[in-house]
């Protein structure tokens, strides 16, 4: 899971950009051959999504990942609405349109001959080399727009604080670390993405120097850094927080000490991501409402244990037990508080050394301690961290 934003908001973490949300690595995820890989992708990116509402209450979305996004395409408002568990009602998504509306984004879009389509790499889509756009394409746009003019895609132009390029390249100059320590090809992929301010053009730069020489193991970093900074941007003049998520369990060392003070990050644990692409609809819904206190506490004083703690209530809300679990657990707490209470009665032994002292102290430990929910705690703390929160230091 930014240096270049400072501007301060009343809802703190209301509305979160989630990075892989972004057209391209919408078009990477879908990358795959085949009707399988397809799903898999879009049921990850739907997971990104809940988890985003789940933490911000809003996901804000811009009018490229949205005009230009592979899942969006594939996945309509309606559909969208009822993996949410919010059939008939706006969708937890603010759009952020420097056009005004939607329906003018596209417009403007169309008529850009230097804007590059990532929906055009789709076949399965029906772009390929045949007029664009195809039907399928134009048909999903209309659902949105339609969407959106009904007020189910709340439009949000107020919070839009300028034009994108003079923020990345401030980022990119002055905001986000650079990486050290770099090989010479990575080094030099680093200056040359100190030039670049769209996403597409520095990942055909990446992906080419990856090619030329894929012994080099730094690439990933300067990515990395690239990725944060073109976030950092997109938030400053969004008036936004960010999410990006991870594929591996272990984090990055640039999530620690990057920057300036204007930006705090939190991890949050892989448990809680996996839970929100396999739930259901009604148990998503269910998730959302059950964990409002702790999304809450997260908006208003943003903090590692804020962010533990939805991820803690995740878990608890799903975690009931069985009625044998239940009896199992009781009889044998009654058991050992029984053996603790035997062995410490006052004439059994008449004296006992710390040894024996301590071996009551375990015993009652086990009796009365909450093992399951410590557990718990432990693993949405430490295990599995595949996420990362990024929030304005300045909101409070």
């Amino acid at each position: 899971m930014p240096n270049a934003s400072t501007a301060a908001s009343k809802a703190p973490l209301r509305r979160a950009l989630i990075g892989e949300l972004d057209s391209v690595e919408q078009s990477h995820a879908y990358a795959g051959v085949g009707v399988a890989a397809q799903t898999i992708a879009e049921a990850r990116i739907l997971g990104m999504i809940r988890t985003g509402v789940l933490l911000s209450e809003n996901v804000l979305i811009t009018d490229s990942m949205l005009l230009d996004g592979v899942f969006f395409l594939s996945v309509g408002p309606t559909e969208l609405a009822a993996r949410l568990g919010r059939t008939g009602l706006p969708l937890p998504l603010i759009l952020s349109t420097l056009s005004g509306s939607l329906r003018a984004a596209l417009e403007a879009k169309e008529a850009d001959p230097t804007f590059t389509w990532q929906l055009r790499k789709h076949g399965f889509l029906g772009g390929g080399d045949g007029a664009w756009p195809p039907p399928r394409v134009r048909a999903a746009w209309d659902a949105w727009i339609d969407a959106s003019e009904r007020g189910l895609l709340p439009l949000d132009t107020d919070h839009v604080q300028g034009p994108f390029d003079p923020a990345i390249r401030r980022a990119l100059l002055t905001g986000v670390d650079r990486p050290a320590n770099l090989s010479e090809p990575a080094a030099g992929l680093l200056a040359v993405g100190t030039t670049l301010t769209r996403r597409s053009t520095f990942t055909t730069t990446h992906d080419a120097a990856v090619q030329l020489s894929p012994q080099v193991t730094d690439f990933d970093a300067v990515h990395t850094w690239w990725n944060d900074a073109y976030l950092d941007a997109l938030a400053q003049v969004t008036n936004a927080d960010w999410i990006r998520f991870k594929p591996r369990a272990t984090a990055d060392p640039l999530d620690k000490g990057r920057g300036d003070a204007s930006r705090r990050r939190f991890h949050f644990s892989g448990s809680v991501i996996d839970t929100m692409t396999a739930a259901p609809p009604t148990v998503f819904a269910s998730l959302h409402y059950a964990v409002s206190p702790q999304r809450a506490r997260l908006a208003k004083s943003p903090s590692q244990s804020a962010v533990n703690g939805i991820g803690y209530a995740v878990r608890q809300h799903l975690a009931i037990p069985s009625r044998r679990e239940v009896v199992t657990s009781s009889a044998i707490r009654f058991l050992l508080a029984a053996i603790a209470l035997t062995v410490g009665l006052p004439f059994v032994p008449e004296r006992w050394d710390w040894i024996e002292t301590a071996w009551i102290l375990a015993l009652v430990a086990l009796a009365s301690m909450p093992w399951g929910t410590l557990l718990t705690i432990w693993q949405t703390s430490r295990l599995s961290l595949r996420g990362v929160i990024s929030v304005s230091a300045g909101r409070r």
